[in-house]
């Protein structure tokens, strides 16, 4: 099965070159590697040209946002499948021959992931995730997931009582790092566009299972993720796209099916969280979480 890894990169070049190098040294190589820039102010395209002259590159005037980049490299990628790795990620040796083999020899799964640690070794919770109903979302917003991760009903969304290195079907996997079968990308046009960063990733898996495609969660494979370095370095504006992809989201698959009574609450909770979240990251100057 032939691989075309897709990075979306902005303002991130030393993680780049690293991810990059990571890709170098895979038992299994990949067979075309793709990045676009989003208009990075920093050196990332010449160090691109400079140091990794094998890599297909686009320039972009302007950041497009994640979703618009990515099918962007689907529309000229020739692989069978696809890997959408973000740039802050680091790719051990062996990770791309696994996901490749699981994918050829589960043929009805259409999307898989790994399992993604941060740099202390501690798991990052988004890499596998249960569909954010209104109910499951509400379970995480009002603390009851954090405070209970063994309960099945209150941390659904995280799937936090589930074993982190096991085998199992998922209703998401993070695009931070997801392989997937081009039938598949084909299928579903990519991406949806309107969304400029933040949940493409679970509208895409999403769609997929819609589509009759399983999506597999893979513990047994790893990859190292700097989460939100390039975001950190736009919080506001990250905080801003991060709920506003909850509203799209949750208008595109859920409002038809609320209640209309109870609908402008759901709008106003978004509201309100993501206004509390503007003005602690704003004013206090904290860092914020958006997985």
């Amino acid at each position: 099965m032939t691989t075309s890894v897709i990075i979306v990169s902005y303002n991130v070049a030393e993680h780049l070159r690293r991810c990059l190098m990571s890709l170098a040294l895979q038992t299994k190589l990949p067979d075309e590697i793709i990045v676009v820039d989003n208009a990075s102010a920093d050196e990332t395209v010449s160090m691109i040209k400079r140091e990794f002259p094998h890599v297909r590159l686009i320039t972009n005037a302007e950041n497009r946002g994640f979703a618009k980049a990515v099918n962007q490299a689907m529309r000229i990628s020739r692989g069978e499948a696809l890997l959408i790795l973000n740039p802050d990620t680091e790719v051990p040796p062996t990770t791309l021959d696994a996901l490749g083999s699981y994918l050829a020899q589960h043929t009805d799964v259409g999307i898989v992931g790994p399992k993604i640690i941060k740099p202390d070794g501690s798991l990052e919770l988004g890499a596998r995730k249960t569909l954010p109903t209104p109910n499951v979302a509400f379970f995480r917003m009002i603390g009851l997931a954090r405070l209970f991760p063994r309960h099945k009903t209150f941390a659904r969304y995280n799937l936090t009582y589930l074993d982190p290195d096991g085998i199992y079907p998922v209703d998401i996997v993070s695009g931070s790092c997801m392989l997937v079968r081009r039938v598949v990308a084909e299928k579903l046009s990519g991406f949806d566009e309107r969304f400029f960063m933040y949940a493409e990733d679970i509208d895409f898996c999403y769609r997929a299972g819609q589509a009759g495609y399983n999506v597999h969660y893979v513990g047994a494979v790893t990859i190292t993720h700097v989460h939100g370095a390039s975001s950190r370095k736009r919080r506001l504006q990250s905080i801003f796209h991060f709920y506003r992809s909850m509203w799209l989201f949750y208008n595109k698959h859920f409002a038809a099916g609320t209640f209309v009574l109870l609908r402008p609450f759901v709008y106003a909770a978004i509201l309100l969280r993501g206004t509390l979240a503007f003005l602690w990251n704003g004013l206090l100057r904290r860092p914020g979480h958006f997985a």
